[in-house]
């Protein structure tokens, strides 16, 4: 395949990161755990969730075999390993966030692994498909990222292993911001996502979520700007994002056709489009939560539409195939936030 700049992200399953310590490519993984002190353990509140949290200020800190001072080894042959949302992931590419102010403890080679055990733990079933640079090679001044590494890689894992192999000078720790991951999905049209008894809560596709204006079922989608006034425009720093952040303090506001002042048409025909990351979804069910305090209940949202697409373009689809039409569930609640 081939991408104009980066390719696309590839998603983490929740609750499937793991560090790991004194684990080497090809070997049993040896789990890591979180404490103040002494070696297998990571720093308290650094763990490598970290990693994935979209934000530079925040590291995944790990001590290996090393329990106390500086030293050669300290963090070496550490790492995590991790199971990606979307169906029959291939990854092809990577890129590390720095540790800025501790430029000593940055990684600066690895390994990766690929693999699609199911049981992670006692796995030594992993297939070696990067061995070189985290693209950390350059010290920064600033929190950054490092140079994107591609991989020369066309199998599909569904969990994939980081070993840290080298790091740039005598430290007490390795420490790392981010971990990107890049690829594609080499999905089957005969792979199924579950059954029709079981349901799960959907994961969504970063930055996939588009919020919309003027907009009708079956019609071509009107994009939605941030703005402090005007129609067409959603309130700055509330976002259709915000509506998937899991927090029911932050909201999703929408002006639609109105300009100013209160009526009957103001947010009315806006929404929002998403992905799914995971494997051919079946949507069956849906839940929204009342604005948080402070936004009249006026302003809740009763009846919906829901579409369905595969379109490959979506600002211009109108390929969408309606799959419900009533009532969001909040035609009766009062309470904020709910």
């Amino acid at each position: 395949m081939i991408f104009c700049g980066l390719p696309p992200f590839l998603d983490v399953q929740s609750g499937t990161i793991y560090g790991v310590w004194n684990t080497f490519a090809g070997g049993i993984s040896t789990l890591a755990t979180e404490n103040s002190t002494g070696a297998g353990t990571y720093y308290t509140g650094q763990s490598p969730d970290n990693l994935f949290d979209g934000s530079l200020n925040t590291k995944y800190t790990s001590r290996g075999n090393s329990t106390s001072g500086t030293n050669t080894y300290a963090g070496l042959n550490t790492g995590f390993y991790l199971t990606i949302i979307q169906c029959q992931p291939v990854l092809i590419g990577f890129r590390f966030g720095n540790a800025y102010n501790f430029s000593e403890r940055e990684p600066l080679t690895l390994t990766i692994e690929g693999t699609n055990c199911a049981n992670l733990t006692t796995c030594v079933n992993w297939t070696l498909i990067y061995n070189g640079s985290t693209g950390l090679d350059t010290v920064t001044s600033s929190l950054a990222y490092g140079q994107y590494q591609s991989i020369s890689n066309s199998n599909s894992y569904k969990t994939y292993r980081f070993l840290i192999t080298d790091k740039r000078d005598l430290s007490a720790y390795v420490s790392y911001s981010e971990v990107q991951l890049f690829g594609y999905s080499n999905q089957s049209s005969t792979s199924q996502n579950g059954t029709s008894n079981s349901t799960s809560l959907f994961a969504i596709q970063s930055g996939s979520v588009q919020a919309l204006w003027n907009t009708f079922a079956g019609g071509i989608s009107t994009i939605a700007t941030a703005n402090t006034s005007g129609v067409g425009t959603y309130v700055p720093n509330q976002s259709a994002d915000l509506l998937f952040d899991n927090k029911t303090s932050t909201k999703y506001t929408s002006r639609g056709n109105s300009s100013s002042g209160n009526n009957s048409i103001a947010g009315l025909n806006t929404g929002f489009y998403l992905t799914i990351a995971q494997c051919q979804p079946t949507l069956v069910k849906f839940r929204f939560a009342t604005a948080a305090t402070g936004s009249s209940a006026d302003r809740d949202p009763t009846a919906i539409t829901v579409e369905g697409t595969n379109c490959y373009i979506l600002v211009n689809c109108t390929n969408w195939t309606l799959i419900y039409t009533g009532p969001t569930g909040l035609e009766s609640f009062v309470n904020r936030s709910t």
